[in-house]
């Protein structure tokens, strides 16, 4: 098989608690380390690709349909198609066009024609539950 590996920081693995959106903040992070722990081990090995770029959102084109990694925020909770057609015409506006948004925070899983969110292995945590109003199994 043919494996492309590619990721997006999350907001649990922070090492630290600084909360902006730059790349101190992403690579400051246990996800991004994974990330580059992975690559240098299996960097040579015939058939897996690793991808990298901005830590916080990634386009990824594969068979030429671009695919948009971001870790995503609480515009996916309430109306996750109006945050999906944002983040879209965002891309589109500096001729980028995505055909598919992957993401995850919420810890509620949803999938649409447009978008992907996955759930969470740890399940709800007290953001989703209580402040987002939304459960999520592990």
């Amino acid at each position: 098989f043919n494996v492309i590996v590619s990721s997006v920081c999350g907001n649990e693995a922070r090492i630290d608690q600084i909360r902006e959106f730059g790349d101190l903040r992403a690579t400051n992070n246990f996800d991004f380390m994974l990330h580059e722990f992975l690559e240098r081990m299996f960097k040579s090995k015939p058939g897996i690709k690793f991808v990298s770029g901005d830590p916080t959102e990634l386009v990824l084109e594969i068979n030429g349909v671009n695919i948009l990694l971001i870790h995503g925020d609480s515009r996916y909770a309430g109306d996750p198609f109006k945050g999906t057609l944002e983040m879209m015409a965002k891309y589109s506006a500096i001729g980028i066009k995505i055909r598919y948004i992957l993401s995850g925070h919420i810890h509620m899983a949803y999938v649409s024609d447009y978008f992907a969110r996955s759930g969470s292995t740890v399940g709800n945590n007290a953001y989703s539950h209580k402040a987002l109003n939304l459960t999520g199994r592990a």
